[in-house]
């Protein structure tokens, strides 16, 4: 998750002379997976973005642990893939996707495992269905020199064949993330098109006075959707937004929505830890990113760059197989140049943090 905002804020993917692209559907796609009996890799979810793979996979590590690996990666007409996990160049997984199916190779080149993982969405997870828009456009209309604005959407949407009130409401919370008014459009396409135009109305309203202050005023909005976990009732989409409208750099920042998929409840903080957590969280995420950071306890986290001396659990939280991750955007405990901080905990550090009926007992179940 969090180095797919590395890439983000590196990395633009508009062309520039695009006014409006459009991805054949049949290069599109989410899928979640299930392995076969034989393979350590108990579930994935891939995301096809034209040429690009992105998502994750989950490994086990012991009867009672999974690791969470996020990956990215390549794949080509002929649907062959080749997938590395995020931040690595060597493949970790490689062989071609079919309709229902990845066949191929855990771990080519080492100690390789033949692998095969079906698309599956048994009880407790969803079909989800990813939908594209990118297009550019001038300020100042049929004058090629004005300034530009550039937006790209990639939205995840629950299958249309669920139809009742939870999937309704998951829906609701998907569309209000991308636009802020009360007659958002509940068909997707429509939706990213309404999103679209409303960012170049604001674009064009705020920069109406562009020649009289000589400045560049050149705006650009991203927004991308993953799947962070699809399984037991719980689905966890992540939201990446990157916004630049001028001055020394944009802003991205990382959200999430956790939702019940028995309710279409949003699962939140108060839902999942018990009332008295707050003072034992503290404690442990600020161990945590000690030694994520490698800071020794001599040295305050103030000196070491953070605006707190102690991290206190935030309400920006995200889950997946392994543990729950609490998330921090720029400026929230760090500045602009530390990025967005990360604090990942394994379910086991949880222990006796947990609502008794909190969703996640299924997960560690």
């Amino acid at each position: 998750m969090i180095n797919r905002l590395l890439h983000l804020t590196i990395l633009s993917i508009f062309s520039a002379s695009a006014v409006l692209a459009q991805i054949d559907s049949n290069q599109m796609f989410y899928k979640r997976f299930d392995s076969d009996t034989d393979t350590l890799i108990r579930q994935a979810n891939f995301i096809q973005l034209d040429e690009k793979l992105s998502g994750n996979y989950e490994l086990s590590v012991t009867d009672l642990e999974t690791k969470t690996i996020e990956v990215d990666g390549y794949i080509d007409e002929a649907n062959q893939a080749v997938i590395s996990k995020l931040g690595h160049n060597e493949p970790i997984l490689q062989g071609v996707f079919f309709d229902d199916r990845f066949t191929g190779m855990w771990n080519p080149g080492k100690n390789g495992k033949e692998i095969e993982l079906f698309e599956s969405y048994p009880n407790g997870s969803i079909p989800l269905t990813i939908h594209y828009l990118r297009s550019e456009a001038n300020l100042v209309d049929g004058d090629p020199d004005s300034p530009t604005a550039e937006i790209e959407l990639i939205i995840l949407y629950p299958d249309s064949s669920y139809n009742d009130k939870a999937i309704d409401f998951i829906k609701s919370v998907i569309q209000a993330h991308f636009i802020d008014t009360e007659n958002k459009s509940s068909n997707p396409d429509s939706l990213l098109i309404q999103t679209e135009k409303s960012f170049y109305s604001l674009y064009k309203e705020q920069n109406k006075d562009w020649h009289d202050n000589g400045n560049s005023f050149d705006w650009m909005k991203e927004t991308s959707m993953s799947v962070t976990y699809n399984s037991d009732y719980i689905l966890c989409l992540e939201y990446l937004d990157y916004v630049y409208s001028g001055g020394a750099h944009g802003m991205a920042n990382l959200s999430y929505d956790i939702f019940s998929l028995e309710t279409g409840k949003v699962i939140e903080f108060q839902d999942i830890f018990s009332d008295d957590a707050s003072d034992s969280l503290t404690d442990i995420l600020t161990r945590q990113i000690r030694k994520d950071k490698q800071i020794p306890d001599s040295i305050a986290l103030t000196r070491a760059g953070y605006f707190v001396d102690v991290i206190e659990p935030g309400k920006n939280i995200y889950l997946n197989g392994s543990g729950i991750g609490f998330v921090y955007n720029q400026y929230e405990i760090a500045p602009y140049s530390t990025g967005v901080t990360n604090i990942f905990l394994k379910y086991n550090q949880l222990n006796g943090l947990l609502k008794e009926d909190a969703p996640v007992q299924k997960i560690m179940q």
